[in-house]
């Protein structure tokens, strides 16, 4: 499947910075956003200012988080590269948006952007691991072209991939 664009700047991708950091803090300390995380790390708003700081640039920090905001230039989510491996020009992927504004297609347009972003830095596999039971995200994941690479059974994990 190709990744195709829609109308331009509906959706901005921004690399996140400190000012952003209570907001991310908050964002990943919800319930929601915890009940659909894989990670297990404790959050504290040090941590996630530690994270910014050494998010900034895919190439030399080995990941990258952006905040994304829409027309108005109002946050409503993140999209995170993480993982990345150079030597096989690879690298993980994630997305959170909040609640409010689900299901209006900033998270297709925002992860169709990364993917731009991700071929802009050489990445040529990015992978994603969703739990099974988040329908809306590996609906998402799907509509962009990524493929499942399997499920885990066990910890209801499905892990898919998008050659670039």
């Amino acid at each position: 499947m190709l990744v195709q664009s829609m109308k331009p700047d509906r959706v901005i991708l921004r690399t996140a910075g400190l000012e952003d950091a209570f907001m991310l803090y908050e964002w990943e300390c919800s319930c929601e956003a915890r009940d659909v995380t894989l990670s297990e790390q404790e959050l504290t708003l040090d941590f996630v200012c530690s994270h910014v700081l050494s998010s900034q640039n895919l190439v030399r920090d080995l990941q990258q988080r952006w905040v994304v905001e829409d027309s108005d230039h109002s946050p409503i989510g993140t999209l995170d590269m993480y993982d990345y491996d150079p030597s096989r020009a690879v690298a993980r992927v994630g997305i959170y948006i909040v609640s409010e504004a689900r299901g209006s297609g900033y998270a297709t347009e925002a992860l169709r952007m990364g993917i731009e972003k991700a071929r802009g830095y050489g990445v040529r596999r990015l992978l994603a691991e969703v739990h099974a039971e988040n329908v809306a995200s590996l609906s998402l994941f799907g509509r962009v072209g990524f493929e499942t690479l399997e499920s885990n059974g066990s910890q209801s994990i499905v892990r898919m991939s998008l050659e670039l």
